[in-house]
């Protein structure tokens, strides 16, 4: 599933590249590196606390001025972390840890060299585990392998070659039920929510 989801991924990039023999549309491409807090709802613990890496490559394509497409194809991690604190009694731990190759797909108009995003976002889930101050938790409530999110994001582009961006990301479908199973219509489930700042190396 993996392989054929990467295979997919770059049939596209390739058309793309090809696309721009044949029109006027402007292309360009490069990696993007980042690194992303998340949290999960639902877990108790507040904050995006748990450090991330987000890497992988992007190409976007425009056929005006003012605006483009992006596609991006990353490794991402996510979860939730909770630091026991003795100074004040907690000695509780937490640490999930989420692994997805993730393929967002957004439009960002740009404006004197700020950009603004606003799309939609694809995960496949690779693994994940989780851990409390007693070790591993076994079994781990499973989660669901595919993530649906939304993303906003704002930025800016210096010289010609480096996008720097802050994105929100939020599921917009439940990774994961409730530990109590019950389902709520304001809150079906547990959700990712990620803050990640991006670097974008415009290559073509």
């Amino acid at each position: 599933m993996r392989r054929s989801l990467l295979n997919k991924t770059f049939l596209i990039l390739f058309l793309l590249f090809n696309s721009t023999s044949y029109s006027q549309v402007s292309f360009s491409a490069g990696p993007v590196l980042g690194i992303q807090g998340s949290q999960l709802s639902g877990d108790t613990y507040a904050g995006y606390n748990k450090p991330g890496l987000y890497a992988g490559l992007f190409a976007n394509w425009s056929s005006k001025d003012d605006y483009f497409w992006q596609f991006e194809i990353a490794f991402s991690q996510k979860g939730a972390r909770h630091i026991p604190n003795p100074g004040k009694g907690d000695y509780t731990s937490y640490d999930l840890r989420l692994n997805y190759i993730e393929i967002p797909f957004f439009w960002r108009p740009h404006f004197k060299g700020f950009t603004f995003d606003v799309g939609l976002s694809y995960g496949r889930l690779l693994g994940y585990s989780e851990y409390d101050q007693n070790g591993v938790r076994n079994p781990v409530r499973p989660f669901r392998k595919s993530e649906f999110a939304g993303l906003i994001s704002a930025g800016y582009k210096w010289g010609d070659h480096f996008i720097f961006s802050v994105r929100a990301t939020r599921s917009l479908i439940p990774v994961r039920d409730h530990q109590s199973a019950q389902y709520f219509w304001w809150n079906p489930g547990q959700m990712n929510s990620v803050l990640s700042f991006n670097l974008c190396y415009i290559l073509l």
